[in-house]
């Protein structure tokens, strides 16, 4: 099952650790920031913050096992997903977010704060209208 509040605060304090010694971004920042901002079954997401500079990062951990259930789950996952978007960054340039790190030891995966985009799904449901769009999926789906 999911971790406790206390565990949860305990795995903060070792993210913004990782965030200090591995995220460029982060190099001599003093009091960042850690907040879970993840609803999923699966990963533990944070928002990393350096409240002096504006610097934010994204940090997803991969527990064993699925946050709901508590079922054993592969940690490899998070590898994966990182080399996946590195390749897809390779071949389409600006359409994914960046991989800052990935830390086998730690289980975590850095990557670009998006928190400024919205979500694709829920603008099209409002029917908003993106220009570029249709040329932007469609390269995508092509080079990758």
């Amino acid at each position: 099952m999911s971790i406790s509040d206390g565990q949860l605060k305990l795995l903060e304090g070792r993210i913004i650790e990782y965030a200090k010694k591995k995220i460029e971004a982060f190099a001599g920042s003093q009091n960042l920031e850690c907040s879970e901002i993840g609803d999923g079954n699966i990963n533990y997401v944070f928002r990393i913050r350096d409240p002096a500079s504006g610097a934010s990062v994204i940090v997803k951990y991969a527990d064993g096992n699925i946050r709901s259930s508590g079922k054993v789950l592969d940690i490899d996952r998070n590898r994966i997903e990182a080399e996946l978007l590195q390749m897809e960054d390779r071949y389409a340039p600006g359409l994914v977010p960046k991989i800052y790190d990935y830390d086998r030891d730690m289980c975590c995966l850095a990557m670009e704060d998006l928190s400024d985009h919205e979500i694709l799904r829920y603008e099209l449901i409002k029917h908003k209208k993106f220009t570029g769009l249709a040329e932007n999926i469609s390269d995508f789906i092509v080079t990758t």
